[in-house]
């Protein structure tokens, strides 16, 4: 079985947990050229799934089997998963920052879609509000779960800050014992996720394979922006308020009061740069509150995303 196969073996595992069916697609990306891939699930308005880092876009299958009503449609960013690496590859923050700003719209039109909700997380929010802000008349709502890159780190986990490894130093795939990868996901904000059980085997599983069966830990470590260094946060990855303000559509904030990377105070910052936007504090919740609280998190972007 090749290493393709056996990603996706872990993927179908991870969706039918949930009870999720879904189909793959290959979506060509106009603007920076090369192509996506993506997961759709479900009929109805469109929503689409924008993932962390280390992360694809099956990190979301719990919540997507809470929303029946929704198109759901869970992208691997561009070198995640499936997904090939964009050729030539955005190695510097001004590069990343022009994929980011279309990448989501890219993704719309080459599904043949107007308009869409975004439902971010973690770095995927990074890229889901600079694509709003560049692009407002193409998006309805955002319902934004946890911490997003662009908001203000308060407290940078001493596990994410070692310097940037050089390309020649980091191997195509990372074959990581899964008692590694619990341990990580711990220390990135996962802890209390992984102790209520409600990071599944399965889910423990697919980020697994995407370490070692695809190429994501590489590109991931390479092509994305740090928004923490060696010493902290970096302040360039921030969003300035002048960004923010071109968000106009309704933003809401289900964020964890246990977040590793910043807690209440960041959260409210973040909203009040934003024109129309709501907080939700979920209590004892981490990085990922989704998986902390699923039935409350669903309920949140139900009722958001509904009006």
């Amino acid at each position: 079985m090749s290493k393709t196969d056996l990603f996706e073996q872990a993927e179908r595992a991870l969706l039918a947990a949930e009870g999720v069916s879904a189909e793959p697609h290959m979506v060509d990306l106009a603007r920076p050229g090369g192509a996506v891939r993506v997961l759709i699930a479900g009929e109805g308005p469109p929503v689409l799934l924008v993932p962390g880092t280390m992360t694809g876009g099956a990190v979301f299958a719990g919540l997507v089997g809470r929303l029946p009503n929704f198109r759901c449609v869970m992208i691997d960013r561009p070198g995640v998963g499936l997904s090939p690496q964009l050729v030539p590859p955005p190695t510097e923050l001004p590069e990343q920052e022009r994929v980011a700003d279309d990448l989501v719209v890219d993704v719309m039109d080459g599904l043949g879609i107007d308009r869409a909700h975004l439902v971010p997380t973690s770095l995927g929010g990074w890229t889901a509000f600079r694509s709003v802000a560049a692009h407002p008349d193409r998006f309805d709502r955002v319902a934004a779960l946890g911490f997003q890159v662009g908001a203000r780190i308060t407290d940078a986990p001493w596990s994410m800050r070692a310097p940037a490894a050089p390309a020649w130093a980091l191997p195509r795939r990372m074959r990581v014992p899964r008692r590694v990868v619990r341990a990580t996901l711990k220390g990135a904000g996962m802890r209390s996720a992984i102790a209520n059980g409600r990071f599944s085997d399965e889910l423990l599983d697919y980020v697994v394979a995407l370490f070692g069966h695809t190429e994501t830990f590489r590109n991931e470590s390479l092509y994305q922006p740090r928004p923490i260094g060696v010493s902290g946060p970096v302040d360039a990855v921030t969003h300035p308020p002048e960004l923010l303000a071109r968000v106009t559509v309704p933003v809401h904030l289900f964020w964890g009061t246990d977040d590793v990377f910043a807690g209440e105070e960041s959260a409210r910052e973040f909203a009040d740069h934003l024109p129309d936007a709501e907080v939700q504090m979920v209590a004892g919740a981490g990085h990922a509150p989704w998986l902390d609280e699923p039935e409350l998190a669903a309920e949140a972007v139900r009722r958001h995303l509904l009006g």
